[in-house]
């Protein structure tokens, strides 16, 4: 048998199965493609390389491994879903999915809408998730209706963080649902505010090796000393830094505090003194968005060294680095971030609802943006 069922739609239309390697060949096709609506679902322009059979039998291969599902109709292949980012101890995840460009745009948001809907109740129903956010670029039409078909709820969007065509940016927009409101089966749509910018030229190899501040520095963490890493294990050790900041289960030693300084921005220093740091993640090197996170020991907060490390960091990052867009995601509980974020002219575009598990209830993850246009209006007048 070709294909293994593992779930099937509630209208039964569409089975989510195993993916198989025998379709390679038909993945070649769809994304080797030229048309236009084929290089929007597939990202194609990202990358003009032809597909070959070997790459083909690769990327499904992974995508099997990472918990994707073939999408079948009539035995025949009709297009792929799966997870992304999956954190099962706060049982959230986010959702994908490609469609079969050869098929008519009608049945691409009919069987795509049954295909999404399947994998929610199997998310909740058997992976005890809570939330499930997709977030799609604001040209790509055809997951947009499927979205707004969808039960899912409109999140919200963040400006100029997709890139088109080399030359645009559009929105980003988000779609999420509870379990809660999934099984009461709301539905709420929303209109899609389409933004579209000029493209900036980046450099992340142009970030500054020390941004010097009034009070603090920031300084490029390469070889952090082993004074700065266990300091750096003492900070987060402390359930006032470290539950805010999303690791609330994790007992820090030398060696996670040091593998989590490798892979952060810049070290905050008083002078020698580390104090915390900052750091630019889940970056999007085409589109030349990321997410920001700062975290400053709770001695040294109240002083201003967040703000300034984050006013500096900013500065590089727009300034130097090139950087369209910068993110923020930070738990509903932490009144101080928000605060500071929205003082610093970050501007909250909307909460991932009841998807952070701490003390002992489940909270909102909200959502901020600084686009760059915002940052040169308000710091450079």
């Amino acid at each position: 048998m070709r294909y293994y069922e593992k779930l099937r739609s509630k209208k039964g239309n569409v089975r989510l199965c195993s993916i198989s390697l025998l379709d390679a060949d038909k993945y070649c096709e769809w994304k080797n493609r030229t048309d236009e609506e084929s290089r929007i679902v597939f990202e194609s322009y990202k990358d003009e390389k032809v597909l070959d059979i070997q790459d083909a039998e690769k990327i499904l291969n992974d995508l099997a491994t990472d918990d994707a599902f073939a999408i079948i109709n009539d035995n025949q292949l009709i297009g792929l879903i799966g997870y992304s980012r999956m954190k099962l101890c706060n049982q959230r995840t986010n959702v994908w999915i490609q469609m079969d460009p050869y098929l008519d745009m009608d049945k691409q948001v009919f069987f795509g809408e049954e295909a999404l809907d399947a994998l929610i109740r199997y998310s909740y129903d058997s992976m005890n998730l809570h939330n499930i956010m997709m977030q799609v670029p604001a040209f790509n039409i055809q997951a947009l209706e499927i979205l707004r078909n969808s039960n899912m709820q409109y999140l919200g969007s963040s400006v100029a963080t997709a890139l088109y065509q080399n030359d645009l940016y559009y929105s980003t927009v988000y779609y999420q649902t509870t379990k809660e409101r999934y099984l009461e089966n709301y539905k709420h749509i929303e209109k899609i505010d389409k933004g579209c910018r000029r493209i900036m030229i980046p450099d992340d190899s142009k970030l500054s090796e020390l941004v010097q501040g009034e009070k603090i520095s920031l300084v490029k963490c390469k070889n952090p000393t082993d004074k700065q890493v266990s300091r750096c294990a003492e900070i987060l050790n402390n359930p006032k830094v470290g539950i805010p900041f999303g690791w609330h289960k994790v007992n820090w030693n030398d060696y996670r505090a040091r593998k989590y300084l490798s892979n952060s921005e810049y070290l905050v220093l008083k002078e020698e003194e580390l104090v915390g740091c900052v750091n630019l993640f889940r970056k999007d090197v085409r589109s030349h968005n990321a997410e920001l996170e700062i975290m400053i020991g709770e001695q040294y907060q109240k002083k201003g060294y967040g703000r300034e490390a984050l006013t500096l960091l900013l500065q590089d990052a727009f300034e130097n680095g090139g950087y369209v867009s910068l993110l923020s995601s930070i738990f509903s509980f932490n009144d101080k971030s928000q605060k500071l974020h929205e003082a610093m002219g970050y501007h909250k575009f909307g909460s991932r609802m009841e998807s952070y598990y701490a003390y002992g209830e489940f909270h909102d993850i909200e959502m901020y943006e600084m686009p760059r246009d915002s940052y040169f209006k308000k710091y450079h007048k």
